[in-house]
Formats: C-alpha cells, structure tokens, sequence
C-alpha cells in the first residue's frame, strides 16, 4: 500500500501549512510559517523547524507524512524512504513507503499503520489472540501481543493486563495514560499473574526450599533486575539456637533482559510436616511506544506477588516474585503519576502444629506505595515465640531482596528482587522504582 502527497506548485507556506496530506519542499524558502526558523530537509522533500528538545534542534513539520512531529536524526525507526523527491525539474508529487516501523531497539512493523484512535479497555489477556491487533515473534522470547493506535488512552477507570505474552503498545501519535496501566502480580484474586510473568530464562537453581521432615527451609526470592534475597533455613530437631540443616533456597539470581519479557518466580518452600507455601510469581511485562509523546497522569505498575507462608507442622514460607518489566520508548516521556516494578517480600516459616501455626503470606510487590518495601510475612507460633518471618521486598534504591533468618521450625522466604524500567527518550519525572535504564 501506498500513500500520496500533493505540493500545489505556488503554495510557498511550506510543509508544516499545508492541506492534510505529505507536502515536498524545494528548498528552504518553501519552509515558512512554523513554531521556528525552517529548512528543507532536501534528502526526504519536507520541512523541519527549530526545536531546542530535540538532539539536531530540529523537528519534523505536521505534514511530513509519516515523519511529522518527529525529531530530525531520531526517525530510523520509520520505514518511509521517499521514492521520488523534489529536484527542481520532477512533477510536485511525493511518494511514502505507508508500512511504518515503531521503536527503538524494540521495533514493531505495520504493513497498514493504525488508522484510528484507541482507547484500552477494563482488561487485556494477552494469551488471547483477539485481544492483540498484532503478533509479532520475538527472538529468544515469546510472541508480543500488540495493541496500537493513532492516539492510545488509558482511560480513567485503568487497564488490568494478564495472560502469557508480553503486552506492547504502540501509538502513532501519543501516548496518554490517566488511569491505571496494570501489570503487577498479586498473590490473590482471579487472573493474578501479570503478562508473561515467570520468563522461561530465570534462574531457578537450587531457589527451592530443602524439604526435611524436622522442618522445610524457605525459598528463595525471585531475582530479575535485583537480585532475589536467600531464604532461611530450618531446624530440623527443633532446638533452640540457628543450628538448622535444611538448606534455604538460593536467591534468584540478576537476569538478562535483551527482549521483552516479564519477571520471576519465588521458589517454593520447602516441606516440614506437610507441604511448604508457594513462591510468589514475578510481575509482568508492558512495553510502551509513541512516535511524539507519552505521558503518564496515573499509574503504570508491574510488580512481583508476595510468597506463601509456610503451614503449621515446620514448613517452609516461599520466596517473593521479582518485580516485572515495564519499557517506554517516545522521543519525549513525560512522568507525572507513577512508574513501579518493585519486589514481593517472602512468607514466613511455619511453626508447630497447632491452630496459630500457619505462617502469613508476604506482602505483594508495592505499586501505589511505589517507594515503599513490601513487607515480610511474619511466621506462625513456635513455642515460646513466633517463628521467623520471610524476606523483605524492594523497591527504588533497595534492589536486592532480603535474606530471611535461620529458624527454629520452618525457614521463611527470600524477598523478591527489583525489575526493571527502561526507557528511550527524554525523561521527566520522580517517582520511578527502580531507577530507568536508559536503552
């Protein structure tokens, strides 16, 4: 598919003026009438106009087709060579490659570009092919699940997002977010873990709890950006002292993020008396992507669930989840509510068996509380006292999960590590745990 744009010969106002459509300038006295001084971006046909934000100090005018409103030097992501420019002796016409490519180094390719405005809707399950206007393969991970439009919105009341592949989203134009953009874990609730939550390439070498009849040790907490805290190990004849032989989880272990994937697991407990509680999952991926502008008014969240505490009878709490990943990429991003990926703190050890054995479930990776820690659940009764809790979560500078302590019963669980943010463009804004990278 192709697209035309139409120069009327005598129309001297330039590119950035004209009717809707794609206008060819000669040279730089064609340019006139913008927000600044203009020139003729002679290798492409259309005008530019000084802009101090961006890195050349110039920014495409507003009909320069599939260009406009981009920054001059920061267009390598838009496949819109022209094929035929203006040379002075060539008929006033100018010729657009209409499949366009968005983002950097992330790219997604239309072969027909979003025609029309999109606001998301209440939830997105992104195992669901109906729910993605795009699949795009991703190399060494799992198929994105796409969702464009010219200008995308999420609305006031938020967007929950679940199921098994990442979430990309992808305006032509910008990027609005007034609600909530939610792709955390939680330990409870229907469609719980956030979208591909647990990558198949996380580290899971000895995470889990060693089982023991005496007592199961905890399990690690789920490392991703951060690295995940090592759970604590149990007591196996149930004497006073940290004289424990049953080995608590590893901590997961800093991860690669080269694709777009989401976080990782706790490791479960391990079994004492009966069956150790269950790592938390780690939170989900959203990858955002604008050509002008995002801003973000509400919330974008993907944090790690909280591990289960480890039942009555001296059995192992499991790690927290790792915080997910969440990516912008716009040539400016504009943060004034919050962006969070935080960690899930551990569950504690379970105690002797009786009614207030059963160890609590550490707190879920926090998001409104952005800079918060998610806190350890504390452990269940053992005589004389309450057994030991898991690990603390992250969250901004905090970045590695706790360790939980040696216990006389059933060992608590690790916390979960930070996750990740990344973004391309220029950055305004706060509150942001962890800290982005810069891609």
């Amino acid at each position: 598919m192709r697209a035309l744009g139409l120069l009327l010969g005598g129309l001297a106002a330039g590119c950035s003026f004209g009717a809707n459509g794609t206008y060819a300038c000669h040279d730089d006295t064609n340019c006139t009438g913008g927000p600044g001084a203009g020139r003729c971006e002679t290798d492409l046909g259309v005008c530019s106009f000084a802009d101090s934000s961006c890195s050349e100090g110039y920014r495409f005018g507003d009909n320069s087709g599939s260009h406009s409103g981009a920054c001059v030097g920061d267009t390598s992501s838009i496949d819109a060579d022209v094929d035929a420019p203006h040379d002075g002796t060539t008929p006033d016409v100018l010729v657009v490659d209409a499949q366009l490519c968005f983002g950097t180094p992330h790219q997604i390719c239309f072969t027909t570009p979003p025609a029309q405005p999109k606001d998301l809707p209440a939830t997105i399950d992104t195992g669901v092919d109906a729910s993605c206007d795009l699949l795009v393969p991703q190399p060494g991970g799992l198929d994105l699940c796409v969702v464009a439009g010219t200008q995308v919105t999420v609305p006031s009341a938020g967007t929950r997002v679940y199921g098994t592949r990442p979430l990309v989203v992808v305006a032509t134009g910008a990027l609005t977010i007034t609600g909530t953009l939610d792709a955390s874990s939680r330990h409870d609730g229907a469609n719980k873990t956030g979208p591909a939550a647990n990558a198949a390439t996380c580290s899971s070498a000895n995470i889990n709890g060693e089982s023991d009849a005496g007592g199961g040790a905890g399990g690690g907490g789920g490392g991703f950006g951060g690295a995940g805290g090592s759970a604590g190990k149990a007591d196996t004849n149930m004497s006073a002292g940290n004289d424990g032989d049953s080995t608590g989880g590893t901590g997961g272990a800093i991860s690669s993020n080269t694709f777009i994937r989401g976080g990782c697991r706790g490791g479960n407990g391990g079994d004492g008396g009966g069956n150790g509680g269950a790592g938390g999952d780690g939170g989900g991926a959203v990858y955002l992507i604008a050509n002008t502008t995002i801003t973000v008014n509400g919330a974008v969240f993907a944090s790690g669930a909280g591990g289960t505490g480890g039942p009555r009878d001296s059995n192992g709490g499991g790690g927290g989840g790792s915080g997910g990943l969440i990516g912008l990429d716009a040539p400016t991003i504009v943060i004034n509510g919050t962006l969070a990926a935080n960690g899930a703190g551990g569950g504690g050890g379970g105690g002797v068996t009786n009614s207030s054995g059963d160890a609590a479930n550490g707190g879920d990776g926090t998001t409104t509380n952005w800079n918060q820690r998610a806190v350890p659940g504390p452990g269940g009764t053992q005589s004389p006292a309450a057994n030991t809790p898991g690990g603390q979560g992250t969250a901004t500078t905090f970045v590695t999960g706790d360790p939980a302590p040696a216990s006389i019963g059933g060992g608590g669980g690790g916390g979960g590590g930070i996750g990740v943010i990344q973004t391309h463009g220029t950055v305004q804004g706060t509150q942001i745990s962890p800290s982005p990278t810069p891609i």
